[in-house]
């Protein structure tokens, strides 16, 4: 191997594309490609564009390699997401190139938009969130130890909840500190709480229904879809799910049928693949499948975020009032014996 594609095979390892990026790539190949113009042309335009322009150095290697005989599914991989890669394999081998891209634009755009629209629900979480932690910084840094002075200059016994306030304000890193370290210990098992295994598992599902769709409306076979998206879906149970199915498939069960024995996806979906298969279009049913699954997530989520968002709100604002009283009691209590 030269040292050119050496170099390409080291780029192109680590590269990554959006799903916005990836729908407007297929989406301009497709329409330079329609326009007459050979792929090599149609990629050194591409390249060029302010879209492509943080990978043009991954877009040159991929056109160099095509001008030596190799094929774009072959050229891009790591530049293209995998379900890219496989079904422009299978239309270069079908024929109809134009026809792949095109769908695969449509399939990636979409995604774009649902990964947009989570995006957004969880942006006003996030920002109470860490809006709380930072009021709740500034009061132990910088307010609680002037009232720990005034205090210990007063000498006045201090209620218990005063107490407690004061020292968690000397020492306020521990808990963060704390928090952290839970954090950390718990990353690989909060997938295993209720909500957010629901909410992993029915995202995977989604993710295998558009895929497989997109894959099979491109022309690529059954098994090899399976075995493309069995590597792009990191997940150990849905590899092992997906493991299953193949073999399943492999012995003569219908994608359905080999579904339902699974277990893991809901029967709705399993009856509509049903659907599918007797109808002969078990391409559409799977897009069709994974866009009303898409809506009811967002359903889902859009009803989570509206309950996270109080409870949040409610909680700040009982931390804070607790600080605020823990800090007045001691000069009530004063006033009062004074009187």
């Amino acid at each position: 191997m030269n040292i050119r594609a050496l170099v390409f095979q080291f780029v192109r390892s680590g590269c990554t594309m959006s799903s916005r990026e990836v729908s407007s790539f297929c989406s301009q190949l497709r329409a330079l490609l329609s326009s007459g113009l050979p792929i090599v042309e149609s990629i050194t335009i591409i390249k060029d564009l302010p879209l492509s322009k943080k990978n043009r150095t991954q877009w040159q290697l991929v056109v160099d390699n095509i001008n030596e005989g190799n094929s774009l599914s072959g050229s891009a991989g790591g530049i293209l997401p995998p379900l890219v890669i496989s079904s422009l394999r299978s239309a270069e081998q079908a024929g109809n190139l134009e026809a792949a891209l095109d769908q695969l634009a449509k399939f990636y755009q979409s995604r774009a938009e649902v990964e947009e629209r989570i995006k957004s629900a969880l942006v006003y979480p996030c920002f109470v969130l860490g809006l709380a932690i930072f009021i709740l910084v500034i009061m132990f840094v910088f307010i609680l130890p002037g009232f720990n002075d005034l205090f210990t200059d007063l000498g006045t016994e201090l209620p218990v909840a005063t107490v407690i306030v004061l020292n968690i304000g000397q020492y306020w890193y521990l808990p963060v500190l704390g928090l952290l370290l839970a954090g950390f210990m718990m990353r690989n098992k909060v997938d295993r709480l209720p909500v957010i295994s629901s909410f992993c598992r029915q995202a995977i599902v989604i993710q295998w229904l558009a895929s497989m769709g997109a894959l099979l409306k491109g022309g690529t076979p059954i098994l090899a879809a399976l075995d493309t998206l069995a590597g792009s879906i990191k997940d150990i149970e849905f590899h092992k799910v997906v493991g299953e199915v193949r073999g399943k498939i492999e012995n003569g069960e219908k994608l359905s049928r080999a579904v339902e024995e699974s277990g893991y996806f809901p029967a709705e979906v399993v009856q509509m693949l049903k659907v599918g298969e007797s109808s002969g279009q078990l391409s559409d049913m799977l897009l069709s499948v994974a866009d009303f699954k898409t809506r009811e997530r967002e359903e889902n989520l859009k009803k989570l975020t509206s309950l996270i968002e109080p409870a949040m709100t409610l909680s700040v604002g009982l931390i804070v009032g607790f600080i605020v009283i823990a800090m007045f009691l001691p000069m009530v209590n004063m006033i009062s014996n004074i009187n």
